[in-house]
């Protein structure tokens, strides 16, 4: 064999080398990839239910305030009803009252349902964070893991 097949016998044989070397280096990262991108879902889904339960905070918010004003119009037609001058007008008072009341148990009733759901979405929240602190450690504990084993076989790419 002549020194040009030599050379190109070596070179194949470098090239294999540094082809297993960066197999190596990537199945070494893969796994750190695959948390990260286990911990960037967990943030995206912590996101979307923070959003979510602010929604819900604000209906819970406006349905109180709805509540509030359904009782002081409720107060308002007690106090008229009592200065009613005829049974008529006192009729009329009552079933606009006991109309008010049934109208403000409904909207009361859907708060409870809003307010379980805040609950509900709170406590998803907290699991999804705990989930989060966990990932994020174990991210972490792999990065520190393969820092050195990187360093070696990039070492060796560059060889």
């Amino acid at each position: 064999m002549g020194p040009t097949n030599l050379a190109l016998v070596k070179l194949f044989q470098a090239d294999m080398k540094l082809r297993e070397a960066q197999g190596r280096l990537d199945a070494t990262t893969k796994n750190v990839r695959i948390q990260e991108r286990r911990v960037r879902d967990l943030n995206d889904k912590i996101a979307a239910t923070q959003k979510q339960l602010k929604e819900q905070q604000a209906r819970a918010g406006a349905l109180d305030l709805d509540l509030k004003t359904r009782d002081a119009h409720i107060e308002k037609l007690r106090t008229q009803q009592q200065g009613a001058k005829n049974n008529k007008e006192y009729q009329a008072f009552l079933v606009e009252i006991s109309t008010g009341k049934v109208d403000r148990n409904k909207v009361e009733e859907e708060a409870l349902k809003v307010l379980e759901g805040v609950e509900k979405l709170q406590a998803e929240l907290k699991d999804l964070q705990a989930q989060l602190e966990g990932e994020q450690a174990k991210a972490a504990t792999m990065k520190t893991q393969i820092t050195g084993q990187t360093a070696a076989l990039q070492a060796e790419i560059d060889a």
